[in-house]
């Protein structure tokens, strides 16, 4: 640990989330094994169950980041265009080295899943929580449901890594002293991209954009200031612009999405879980598992306002009111991922030893479930 920031280094970090970034990844492929064998004996009788097995970690939004990467977006069509372009640009450069495209897509998620880890594990050390804590949200973030897209070949570990290392810069300072002039610069790079690999990523603005304005500077370091609360819109506009060059209209990623075999036409954050609630008592398995998940992302938030900055929460706010203002609750746990910080709230409630393994191995359990439910088709990762 430095003595001078109170941080931990890099190769402390690493070793601190190497046991629950290689947790989640057995329990997924264990998962794995389990569904095939239950498809391959006829225990799961679900008619699109065996495709979803030969797909491997390869299936559901995966597939598409991999013909992406290997035809572009124009023979695919306009639905493609739903997914960023980040991720997929750069597994289409680390196949041109001759990695083929599906191990650079699985082991290139996996790896960057726990560059996130230490990334977040260094934001947590720059919001002044102890180390403890900080083991404990790993353990969480590594074990809620939305952690098996981070097996499979999804662009979010890329996501999270961006988000975590930006926030881990932007806080990093004490008190009111601003960033530095090249740490605005750095937030900048960091949020452009962010924005370049999923809509949400958008979203990082809000957190950018306050403590800018907190902790307001002069003169150049302003300026720097003033282009890392615009980047993650560069970012995101940059693509969308492009779209609008191949395809004739700018919005159309975001028209694609909320067509309802997606996530549906935005809402109200209320309509959306009183739609869910209606949902889980006509028995909806999906609306039945997610439901506990709003109910604790929702009080974590609440709890949030006095361990966080308010610009934490209100990103938080943000990414909860998106995820839930569409027209089904599908993969509102892998929206939780990009939202760190609450797992650092939520790590608190694990005080005692006892309580802390007690959740941990329930939450492993239910990972294992969920990944066999979404390799056996039951479940929207």
């Amino acid at each position: 640990m430095s003595a001078a920031s109170g941080r931990p280094s890099l190769s402390a970090s690493l070793r601190a989330t190497a046991p629950a970034w290689l947790a989640s990844r057995a329990l997924v492929l264990g998962a794995y094994l389990v569904a095939s064998q239950a498809v391959a004996h006829g225990w799961i009788h679900k008619a699109t169950a065996q495709s979803r097995i030969d797909q491997g970690l390869l299936g559901w939004d995966a597939g598409w980041y991999r013909a992406i990467a290997g035809h572009g977006y124009l023979p695919l069509g306009r639905e493609s265009t739903r997914f960023f372009p980040l991720w997929p640009e750069m597994v289409r450069g680390v196949h041109l080295l001759g990695v083929p495209t599906s191990w650079a897509l699985v082991g290139g998620a996996s790896l960057l899943w726990w560059a996130a880890l230490i990334a977040i594990d260094q934001l947590g050390a720059s919001l002044a929580f102890d180390a403890r804590r900080r083991t404990t949200a790993i353990w969480l973030l590594c074990l809620v449901p939305g952690a098996v897209a981070t097996v499979l070949g999804y662009s979010e570990p890329l996501l999270v890594v961006l988000v975590a290392a930006a926030l881990a810069v932007v806080y990093r300072p004490a008190g009111r002293s601003s960033p530095s002039t090249g740490a605005w610069l750095v937030i900048a790079v960091l949020g452009a991209l962010a924005g370049a690999t999923r809509p949400v990523g958008v979203l990082l603005v809000i957190p950018i954009a306050i403590e800018a304005w907190r902790r307001r500077s002069t003169g150049v370091a302003m300026v720097a200031s003033i282009v890392a609360l615009c980047s993650p819109l560069l970012g995101a506009g940059a693509y969308l612009l492009w779209v609008r060059s191949a395809f004739g209209d700018a919005l159309a990623p975001l028209k694609v999405q909320t067509e309802a075999g997606h996530h549906g036409s935005l809402t109200n954050p209320i309509t959306g879980v009183l739609h869910g609630v209606s949902l889980a008592a006509h028995g909806h398995l999906g609306a039945l598992l997610h439901l506990p998940w709003v109910a604790v992302a929702l009080v974590a938030v609440a709890l949030g306002v006095r361990k966080l900055p308010l610009s934490a929460t209100v990103y938080a706010v943000g990414i909860l009111a998106l995820a839930l203002g569409g027209q089904n609750l599908d993969s509102f746990e892998r929206y939780l991922l990009a939202v760190p910080t609450l797992f650092l709230v939520a790590a608190g409630w694990l005080g005692r030893r006892t309580v802390r393994i007690g959740v941990l191995l329930v939450l492993a359990a239910g990972l294992a479930l969920t990944s066999v439910l979404v390799f056996a088709d039951y479940l929207v990762p």
